[in-house]
């Protein structure tokens, strides 16, 4: 039975560390927020990782930061958590003094941005991934084979 338990962690904490990317805004110039709060905004929108909601969106009061994460839906809250905590310790090492970042891993995806992003409809940065299950329909997926 332990080694069922340490399996699955160990499983669910590889699945974690499948990054896919990472972006950091180049502009770092006239911040509209002070960037030694960064960290602790992060914190209050990590915190909530563990509920039942796979997307938490999530604005600072007195500065101007807002920030968001997604978990993909089959991942549960403790996955969910486990995988917005390392993105977090993620984007403070690789982006803390820029205006805006983004980044990924496989089960979840972490944001944060000094210009209200909710509700606006960005095409930028763009990512390009490919399918490397060898999926090589062009339009939607088979729906015998997804399960859907």
């Amino acid at each position: 039975m332990a080694f069922s338990l340490y399996a699955n962690l160990n499983q669910a904490l590889e699945r974690t560390r499948d990054y896919i990317y990472h972006f950091c805004s180049t502009n770092t110039a006239n911040l509209s927020y002070d960037t030694t709060k960064l960290p602790s905004f992060l914190d209050s929108l990590t915190s909530r990782a563990g509920g039942a909601n796979h997307v938490e969106f999530y604005s600072g009061t007195s500065d101007d930061i807002y920030g968001l994460f997604l978990c993909r839906g089959d991942v549960d809250p403790r996955n969910c958590q486990t995988c917005v905590t390392k993105a977090r310790e993620e984007i403070i090492g690789q982006c803390l003094s820029n205006k805006a970042a983004i980044i990924s891993y496989d089960m979840c995806m972490l944001r944060y941005c000094d210009i209200n992003f909710f509700g606006r409809k960005e095409t930028l940065p763009r990512v390009f991934m490919w399918n490397i299950n060898g999926n090589s329909t062009l339009g939607s997926p088979d729906p015998e084979n997804s399960g859907m």
